[in-house]
């Protein structure tokens, strides 16, 4: 009979105030940094930071805003340079690691707008004011940049809006095209494929005919295994060589994880592309991240006894 194991943390609190800032911590844990203020216009309103300091892992963090507004309305958070639009002015955080808490207001008379410009992957890059009717500033310099794509220009260039007659607040995305000048090489052995392919594109490969008194068994990549279909489809990330293995004596399939990283999918971040294939027999229950400094990841299946192999 399969169990399922429910984990429950507890925690008892003690209540520090700091001045309208509740703070509630919990004895004996490890501290993060957390930097807690608001944004009112272009400048700051002076005393606007409400906390930076380190604080305990657990600890709830809420602020009473009604005296420090006056003349502004609420628009969104932005947590960690990502913009959240869907969490009260009262929301009450939990310190889990770092962060930076931003309450972003705008001026309800003359009336004025926020615009918050941010990356396809929800980071900030920057936030302008604009009185109502008025006109944002395009931003040209110190973009974002990612490997195999390109930024797109005019009208293309955000979404979510308009930057002029700008009336209501409102966030903007930038947005990326494929950059058809980049290739990467597919090679392929014991099968049809082989040549160059645009950054994200989906291969599809499929064995060739088998040697005599041999059948297809599986794809390896690197002397891994990474899968046990016939049909078997990945992304081009980066330049990738496969090879069908055909065998006498085929491999039973398993359940399978296999990892590709270091990807460099957006410059100076670490980045990991994962597939897993779930043979007939088997039911995935869960999937996540595991980080190991050894070559492979083993993971004992609950029902079958079997080890998931990853490459790190």
């Amino acid at each position: 009979m399969m169990k399922k194991l429910w984990v429950v943390f507890l925690f008892a609190f003690g209540i520090l105030s700091l001045g309208a800032t509740i703070v509630e911590v919990e004895a004996s844990s490890p501290e993060f940094n957390v930097n807690f203020r608001a944004s009112f216009d272009n400048e700051n309103i002076p005393g606007s930071d409400f906390l930076n300091e380190d604080i305990a892992y657990g600890t709830r963090i809420s602020h009473a805003f009604d005296a420090a507004v006056d003349g502004y309305g609420f628009q969104f958070w932005i947590i960690n340079g990502a913009v959240r639009q869907d969490l009260e002015v009262d929301h009450q955080f939990v310190v889990t690691g770092e962060m930076d808490i931003v309450a972003v207001f705008s001026k309800n008379a003359p009336l004025e707008h926020a615009v918050v410009f941010m990356d396809s992957n929800s980071k900030l890059i920057q936030t302008q004011y604009v009185l109502n009717e008025g006109n944002a500033t395009d931003i040209t310099e110190d973009l974002p940049s990612k490997p195999g794509y390109v930024i797109l220009e005019g009208s293309n260039k955000w979404l979510g809006g308009s930057l002029t007659g700008i009336t209501s607040s409102r966030v903007l995305i930038l947005q990326y095209g494929i950059d058809t000048e980049t290739e990467f090489e597919l090679t392929v052995h014991g099968a049809d494929g082989s040549g160059d392919y645009l950054y994200n594109t989906v291969v599809t490969v499929t064995p060739g005919v088998a040697p005599e008194g041999e059948l297809f068994s599986h794809w390896e990549s690197e002397s891994v295994i990474v899968s046990y279909q016939e049909t078997y489809s990945f992304t081009m990330l980066e330049d990738y060589e496969i090879t069908a293995i055909f065998s006498a004596e085929v491999l039973t399939p398993e359940p399978l994880i296999t990892l590709r990283g270091d990807l460099e999918i957006r410059l100076n971040v670490r980045s990991f592309l994962a597939q897993f294939e779930i043979p007939e027999g088997y039911e995935l229950i869960d999937y996540g991240i595991l980080t190991t400094d050894s070559a492979n990841i083993n993971v004992l299946h609950a029902d079958h006894n079997t080890k998931f192999t990853g490459r790190n």
